[in-house]
């Protein structure tokens, strides 16, 4: 009876033994997986345009421009206020810089715009210009300082003639007239320019279609 109760302890400790191995590898088998993780997805918003012919009000970034009207002179704009297109898509922003030209044109200077630059620094090219701006004298010359000034010289020559022709004695009328003469004959003699004032808005259009091409952004997908 005891052997026989000894070999069947013996035979259920073998199959325990063999079968826990097995039981071990099937559970590991059916053990949940973790998901994969899947990569940002990037999207890329559609080019936003703008038509030819959408006005740009600009102005200079400090001073008022003085442009000689008989020479190229590169010059950089500050645009005033935010360009949307017709769906209300900011493409040009407030506080962008044109880059462009000022180029000789009969009676003036025309402002021809090849790049924009954005606040957040992203360069575009671009095609627009502004209008004939009238070229007049130059005002800086026709001030009142420089008026005394031509005046003073017209008196200093007035006071000669005066002297040579009164006998070294000065005649008033005389130097009265020369600072006249100086003041008409400084004013007429100023030189033709164009001049853009920093408080009045200078207007471009755009000759070609603007594109300009959003950053990407990323969608994490759940």
């Amino acid at each position: 009876m005891n052997k026989t109760i000894r070999a069947v302890s013996a035979l259920l400790l073998t199959s325990l033994c063999v079968s826990a191995p097995v039981l071990a590898g099937t559970t590991s088998k059916y053990k949940k997986k973790k998901p994969a993780t899947k990569p940002p997805i990037s999207l890329q918003v559609s080019t936003l345009t703008l038509a030819p012919g959408t006005p740009i009000a600009t102005s200079p970034t400090q001073d008022t421009i003085y442009v000689d009207p008989q020479k190229e002179q590169q010059e950089t704009l500050r645009v005033n206020a935010t360009i949307a297109n017709s769906r209300g898509q900011v493409v040009v922003p407030a506080n962008s810089q044109i880059i462009g030209v000022f180029q000789p044109a009969p009676g003036g200077a025309r402002f021809i715009a090849n790049k924009v630059i954005t606040p957040d620094g992203k360069t575009y090219t671009i095609v627009a210009s502004s209008d004939l701006i009238h070229d007049q004298k130059d005002p800086r010359s026709s001030s009142l300082g420089a008026m005394a000034g031509d005046a003073g010289i017209g008196a200093a020559g007035g006071a000669a003639v005066s002297a040579i022709l009164n006998g070294g004695r000065l005649d008033p009328l005389t130097i009265a007239g020369g600072a006249a003469a100086g003041a008409i004959v400084g004013n007429v003699g100023a030189k033709q320019v164009v001049v853009v004032d920093r408080n009045q808005p200078l207007n471009l259009h755009l000759d070609q279609t603007l594109q300009v091409q959003p950053q990407s952004y990323y969608n994490q997908p759940r």
